[in-house]
């Protein structure tokens, strides 16, 4: 029987939506890690464009430090880009 997903409120947009996950330190870079938040599905989906911008403009990874700032910036409602 597998887990049951419940809505809950995304910290973004404030709305009751299901959530998903959003690793902090993108994956692909970084591999698995324990730095989530969990997002709406909308939320998750501009976030991931956000930082996808930033790596092109860097022409690949940001340190650490650069992907925890944007995901703050974004969190408290600031556009970032």
């Amino acid at each position: 029987m597998g887990r049951r997903r419940r809505k809950a409120v995304c910290p973004r947009c404030f709305e009751l939506k299901l959530p998903t996950r959003h690793h902090i330190y993108v994956k692909r870079f970084y591999g698995e890690n324990p730095y989530i938040i969990f997002l709406c599905r909308d939320c998750h989906t501009r976030l991931e464009k956000i930082l996808a911008s930033k790596e092109m403009d860097r022409k690949g990874q940001l340190k650490k430090w650069e992907y925890l700032d944007i995901v703050r910036s974004f969190l408290k409602g600031g556009c970032y880009v």
